[in-house]
Parts: structure tokens; C-alpha cells; sequence
């Protein structure tokens, strides 16, 4: 049975991916320490070595830029990295061991679109999506894949999003061109289809599952003009 571990059981679409990646067949193990090398040496004596790793912290700060503590804002981006950085570092090694393996990040599409409110976790996702193409290029001579979801705001998250918490997020559902938030079931069906053998030759790739909601911005419908008419 192969295995796999997600960093951050409290992620908003942990427990979808756990439910999809259960019903593929894997033994998900959730949670553990990963800020020290210690930490991680205390998850690996319960997990053994894994087929695949999800990293899925998402911590932030809600603060202006201009006007928060700095000190928060960077121990808050900070966290998300370096649990990241050392709980990579260890599993993947395990994995260039044995030849194969998936990391995969649940990121955000403020990796690539600022927040207005919550800089920190832009930030952070942001040097995450750089991490994720460093652990590409450095272990996928060894077989090990990596790649990252850019998921924009989901269904779950809508009352926290719709509180302003990230000004760009508001009413998300009436601006995105499929008329909808993505869901925590989207990111699950992309999680499993990317730990699969159909994704062997993705490596390094960071996708989009927000159905085209950051290249859209409109919040009303247009007619569309019938074929016959058009010139």
C-alpha cells in the first residue's frame, strides 16, 4: 500500500484530499512537528519512509503591509517555509533513496497575486512556488517529482473571504468565469491526479485550480452573439 503525509491537517482542503487519497488506496498518515530536524526525525519514526508528501501549511497574518508588526508578519510567512524546508529536506532524501516519490504543495494563487491583507501568507506561498521548481530541478534525477496548487479562495472559505479578509477574494463566486468558487473536492481530484502515474511527466509545474477567477475581475454577465451574426 503506498503512503503519503500532509503537513497541516487544519488546511482548508486537507480533509477532502485525505478522504480522495484514501479511496485511491494510500495510507495517509496528517500532522507532526516540522520546524526542526528533530521534529521531523519524530515524524519519520512514525510514518517510515512515504510515496508521496503534501506540504500544507497556510499560516498568516492578517495585517496591512504599511501598517502591521513586522515582526508578526514575518514569523508568520516564515513558519509556513521553514516547516516546509526541513520536512522536504528529510522525506525527499528518503525517497531519492528508493528512486521515486511525489512532493506536492497546496498552495494559493496569492503565490502569484497579492492579498491586500494578508501578506505573510502571500509572500510565504510565493517563495513556497520557488521552493517547489528548487526541489524539482535538484531531486527529480533521483525520481522525485515536485509540484504546487495554486487553489483559489474555495467554497469552504467563503464566509471567511466574504468577511473581507482578502479584499480580492470578495464575492469571489461572481467574479470567477465558471460562476463558482473552486472547492476542496477540486483540489483533492488535482492532489490524486498528480500523485498518479498519468502525472510522471509533470515535474516542476505550479497549475491553477481557481477557475480562471485572476484573469477575470468582472462581476456581470454579457450576451453573447449568435453565430449566424457574427461577421
Amino acid at each position: 500500500m503506498k503512503s503519503v503525509l500532509i503537513t497541516d491537517p487544519a488546511h482548508p482542503a486537507a480533509e477532502a484530499v485525505i478522504r480522495r487519497l484514501e479511496a485511491e488506496g494510500y495510507r495517509v498518515f496528517s500532522g507532526g512537528d516540522f520546524s526542526s530536524r528533530e521534529g521531523v526525525h519524530a515524524s519519520i519514526a512514525r510514518t517510515g519512509p512515504v510515496d508521496a508528501l503534501i506540504i500544507s501549511g497556510h499560516r498568516g497574518d492578517v495585517q496591512l503591509l504599511s501598517q502591521g508588526d513586522v515582526s508578526r508578519i514575518v514569523r508568520a510567512g516564515q513558519a509556513n517555509i521553514m516547516e516546509a524546508f526541513y520536512a522536504v529536506r528529510h522525506y525527499a532524501a528518503l525517497m531519492a533513496q528508493r528512486g521515486s516519490g511525489v512532493i506536492l504543495f497546496l498552495s494559493s494563487a496569492h503565490a502569484a497575486k497579492p492579498t491586500g491583507a494578508n501578506p505573510a501568507y502571500a509572500i510565504s506561498q510565493s517563495a513556497l512556488e520557488m521552493f517547489m521548481k528548487e526541489v524539482a530541478l535538484d531531486y527529480g534525477h533521483a525520481g522525485v517529482r515536485a509540484n504546487l496548487i495554486r487553489l483559489g479562495p474555495m467554497e469552504e472559505e467563503a464566509a471567511e473571504f466574504d468577511s473581507l479578509l482578502s479584499p480580492a477574494d470578495y464575492e469571489a463566486a461572481s467574479k470567477s468565469p465558471i460562476g463558482r468558487r473552486s472547492t476542496a473536492q477540486d483540489a483533492a481530484g488535482m492532489a490524486a491526479f498528480l500523485l498518479s502515474p498519468e502525472a510522471a511527466g509533470i515535474n516542476g509545474a505550479a497549475l491553477d485550480v481557481d477557475g480562471g477567477l485572476y484573469f477575470h475581475y468582472l462581476d456581470r454577465d454579457f450576451a453573447f452573439r449568435k453565430e449566424e451574426d457574427l461577421p
